[in-house]
This record gives C-alpha cells, structure tokens and sequence, in this order.
C-alpha cells in the first residue's frame, strides 16, 4: 500500500500541474460539456434522484457550515459571480422564463403560504434590510422607477384604476386601518415633509393646477354635489372652531393673503366687471337679503372695526377729502331718483323714531324780532 508520504506528494503534483495548465483544463472541460451536454445531464439527475434523501440529510446536518462557506465564496467571488450568472441568463433567457413559469404554476399556493409564513416570521429583518438597501440605493431606484413608469404610464395607469375599482372597499378599509393604528407617525413625516419641501410643493402643485384647472373644478363640482349634505353638516357641527381657525390663519398671514388677493384681482378684474354687470340685480338681492338676516351681527361688526380703525379711517379721509366728495357728488347726480326713492322709504318707515330723534331748532325764523 503506498504510503502517506507518496500520497502527498501526487496531490502536491497534481495541484501543481492544474495552477500551470488552468486555462486549458477549463477550455478542455467546457468542450467536454458542450459536446456531451445531454448526457451529462441525463447522469446528473441520474445521480441527484439516486442520492437525494442523503444529500438532503448531509445538508441539514452541516446547514451552517454550507452557508458560511457559500458565503464566503460568494464575498471573495462577487463580480466572477455576478457575471457569470449574467452570462447564463443572457444565453438560456427563454428558458429559464419558461421553467420558472410552470414552476410558479405548478406551485403557486405552496409558494405564496412559504413567502407569508417567512414574511410573518422575519418582518423586521426584512424590513431593516429593505430600508437599509432603500438609503444605499435611493438614486439608482428612483431613475430606474421614473424610466419604468415614463415607458408604461399608460398600462400603469390603467391597471391602478382597475385594480382600485375591483377593491375600492378593501383598499378603503386597509388604509383607514393603517392611518388609525399609524396616525402619529404619519402626521410627524407629512409635517416634516412639508417643512424640507414648502417651496417645492407648492410650485408643484401650482403648475399642477394650472395644467390641470378644468378638469380639477369638474372633479370638485362632482365631489361637492356628491357630498354637500355630509360637507354641511360637518361646518354646521364644527362651525366655531373652522371660524376660529380661519381667523387665526388671516390673521398669521394678513400681507400674504392681502398680495395674493390684489394680484388675483388685477389678473381677473375684468371677467369680475362682467360678471357683476350680468348679475347685478341678483347680487344685491343677495346681499340685501343676508344683511336683514344678520343685521345685528353686521352692526356690531362694523362699530368694533370702526373702533379699532378710528384713527386710520380719519387720516385717509383727510388726505381724500377732495376726491372721495367729488365721488359722492357724482354718484349722487347718477342715482339722484333712486336715492330720492330710498330716503321716502326711509323716512315713511322710520318717521316717529327721527321725530324723536330730531333736537328742537334754536334758530330764529327770518325776519323776527
């Protein structure tokens, strides 16, 4: 029997023998493969089927020992690797298409119980590597979405609207469900969110708007007829604390709004002009018709702003007197009937109480003693 001695020296041969000559063993191997590919095969699956439930056993009791050594192989051969299974794939695509098909076919219950059993199982460590993969590779996953949904907007589009027309109470339900149960994380990222990106959103959502004005003030139509009775009801619910916010909001943003409100007037004084005069009569109806309703609530209204507004209110007068007389002379000359009208009016409705109100004249009557 040789001896141990002769033994490592054929294996120091051997080893030595395939260093020097690699390149041609693997080129030999690989036409060997080619030539016999069938065969092979046929001996492999031979061999597989013969030996499976050893094979199984060896695996599952040196579980951890063949992971970390396909591990580290897989570390220290990442890009061979890599491009090898590019390779393979590129050559045999439609094959491995097409098995992978009758596989998920053939078992796709089986599969989708194993996927939820191990999702359920490892879900924050799949989450955790999901984020983690999410930050290492935020560009390259956004370019890659943006290049698939500007490829497919359309398809995308319509199987969203299938799909939510299909499952609109499902989807309604999980949502609700996961706001109720995350209603504090999600606030806190929507605030966060807005607070990085205000200027971003709202150009973004003014050109949407812009882009989009007719077919956003259909949609709102449809949505307010739809929802009117549900929409009243809640501001009737709700009415001093929607009040209270609104006057905060004008009162923390008074130059905004007051801007924004001039530059919305000069942009659409016109079609404004149009409207009134088409309206005319309507609008004073209207307006006449709320200010019997809340007269009490109006008067008070207007004695508190002129209060707080007494010394602004005299310095423009002042500074107008002129112009703002000339204003009311014309006015007066254009209207002259219609005021006439409304002071007979007045006085026929209101005659005792301005008798009562009228001081005694302390001038004498011309032409006395």
């Amino acid at each position: 029997m040789p001896s141990k001695d002769f033994f490592q020296a054929s294996r120091a041969k051997a080893k030595a023998y395939y260093q020097a000559n690699k390149e041609k063993i693997a080129a030999r191997a690989r036409a060997y493969r080619q030539a016999n590919r069938e065969e092979i095969a046929a001996r492999d699956r031979a061999r597989y089927q013969a030996n499976k439930a050893k094979a199984k056993a060896y695996r599952q009791a040196n579980k951890e020992r063949i992971a970390a050594r396909a591990k580290a192989y897989r570390q220290a051969n990442k890009e061979k690797m890599d491009a090898r299974s590019k390779a393979h794939y590129q050559a045999n695509r439609e094959r491995i298409a097409a098995r992978a098909k009758a596989h998920y076919h053939a078992n796709k219950e089986e599969m989708a119980a194993r996927r939820k059993a191990y999702r359920q199982a490892n879900k924050e460590r799949i989450a955790a590597r999901a984020r983690a993969y999410r930050q290492a590779n935020r560009e390259k996953l956004d370019a890659r979405s943006k290049a698939h949904y500007q490829a497919n907007r359309e398809r995308i589009a319509a199987r969203a609207r299938a799909y939510r027309q299909a499952n609109r109470e499902k989807l309604d339900a999980r949502s609700k469900a996961h706001y109720q149960a995350n209603r504090e994380r999600i606030a806190a990222r929507a605030r966060a969110y807005y607070q990085a990106n205000k200027e971003k959103m709202a150009a973004r959502r003014k050109a949407y708007r812009q882009a989009n004005k007719e077919k956003m003030a259909a949609r709102d139509r449809v949505y307010y007829q739809a929802n009117k009775a549900r929409a009243r009801a809640y501001y009737q619910a709700n009415k001093e604390r929607i009040a209270a916010r609104a006057k905060a909001y004008r009162q923390a943003n008074k130059e905004r709004i007051a801007a924004r409100d001039r530059a919305y007037y000069q942009a659409n004084r016109a079609r404004a002009r149009a409207y009134y005069q088409a309206n005319k009569e309507r609008i004073a109806a209207r307006a006449k018709a709320y200010r019997r309703a809340n007269k009490e609530r109006i008067a008070a209204r207007d004695r508190a702003y002129y209060q707080a507004n007494r010394a602004r209110a005299r310095a423009y007068y002042q500074a107008n007197k002129e112009r703002i007389a000339a204003r009311a002379k014309a006015y007066r000359r254009a209207n002259k009937e219609r005021i006439a009208a409304r002071d007979r009016a007045y006085y026929q409705a209101n005659k005792e109480k301005m008798a009562a109100r009228a001081k005694p004249s302390t001038r004498r009557p011309r032409g006395s003693s």
